[in-house]
């Protein structure tokens, strides 16, 4: 599999220009929260990073290696490997175009690994052969060598304060969180359980591969900026990763936006 977005483009070029497939790369673009981990996930394999670990007030988004993050992302569009319509798509619609076999790459969660090789999910691929055919592996990064990351997300349970069925509703968790059903959904819905001891089962392993890879992937995930009022910059990142990616906005400029944006509400709201 490609390590770089350049070694990426170039098999996606040769592979659209070999096959006719309209798209090389695919992921979540549109002005969402997936759009952030998107966007973060560019931003954090080029080198580059949003919020000081040691000192929430400051923003570091404004550098060289952000910039070339946001500049890998926006040339993927520029040289047709990424269709602009991205700038619209969710985790849906990026998923269509793989299942319809219309893209080489494909950026998305867990989830959709079982759904390769169902048709009632709208896969076009042979369910005998798929799992033979498609891969999984890191994002690509900028510099051949260097960590790659991919953006912490997970479900969670809640119950509602104000709930008259709380007992019931934690009876609900206490049985959805059970090593049995984690495992079924592993198997069966490629959901990631939490724990280390099913990435390293062997008979599980043999059931879903997806979890060898997945195990290793864990170890480097990254959470999107980790701040108190992490909802109102994540709004600000949707907006201008949308912008840039949709070329309405220089990459550079939506980095210097974003930083004085972020650095407003972390050093305003702070406290």
């Amino acid at each position: 599999p490609p390590e770089t977005w350049d070694e990426l483009m170039s098999i996606a070029a040769k592979v659209q220009e070999d096959s006719g497939l309209p798209y090389g790369y695919v992921g979540q673009g549109a002005e969402y929260e997936g759009g952030v981990c998107n966007g973060c996930e560019f931003v954090w394999n080029a080198g580059g990073d949003f919020i000081d670990p040691d000192d929430s007030t400051k923003v570091i988004l404004d550098s060289q290696e952000s910039l070339a993050g946001l500049e890998s992302e926006a040339t993927l569009v520029a040289d047709a490997i990424t269709p602009l319509a991205m700038a619209t798509y969710k985790e849906t619609e990026s998923l269509t175009a793989f299942l319809n076999q219309d893209a080489v790459f494909l950026r998305n969660w867990p989830y959709t690994y079982a759904t390769l090789g169902d048709p009632a999910a709208g896969s076009t691929f042979d369910p005998k052969t798929v799992y033979d055919q498609v891969g999984v592996a890191p994002l690509p990064v900028n510099e051949k060598g260097t960590k790659s990351y991919r953006c912490l997300g997970g479900w969670s349970f809640l119950i509602n304060n104000f709930s008259t069925k709380k007992e019931q509703a934690w009876e609900f968790i206490q049985y959805m969180t059970s090593p049995e059903v984690r495992e079924f959904f592993a198997i069966n819905e490629s959901t990631l359980p939490p724990e280390k001891q099913y990435y390293e089962d062997k008979e599980l392993l043999k059931k879903q591969p997806l979890l060898e890879v997945a195990g290793e992937a864990i170890a480097s995930t990254k959470p999107r900026p980790v701040h108190r009022f992490y909802s109102d910059m994540s709004l600000k990142m949707a907006e201008e990763f949308n912008e840039s990616l949709k070329g309405e906005e220089e990459p550079q400029d939506a980095i210097s936006t974003l930083q004085d944006q972020l650095s407003r509400i972390a050093q305003t709201k702070t406290g």
